[in-house]
């Protein structure tokens, strides 16, 4: 969570905030993590600069419904466990 506001607010992560990332996570999980914030908020730019939105007759496809339960998703459950310890 943190590395996350850090990111977004600061553009940078701090050496402690990674190193419990990584040891939450993974090399690998950070970089997915990262990778699907990035993700997001160029997302977010561009339906901003059209100005797009869901049209009130279209159903919105997020958010996407959850087949399983969330904890037995690796990932999900490392950033459980990071909403838990904040």
């Amino acid at each position: 969570m943190q590395m996350g506001r850090d990111v977004i607010r600061m553009h940078k992560v701090d050496s402690d905030t990674f190193a419990r990332a990584v040891k939450l996570l993974g090399d690998r999980g950070v970089v997915d993590i990262v990778s699907l914030m990035g993700d997001y908020a160029a997302t977010t730019m561009l339906l901003n600069v059209a100005d797009k939105h869901v049209r009130p007759k279209d159903t919105p496809l997020l958010p996407m419904p959850v087949n399983r339960p969330v904890e037995h998703h690796r990932l999900c459950t490392s950033i459980l466990a990071v909403f838990r310890s904040e």
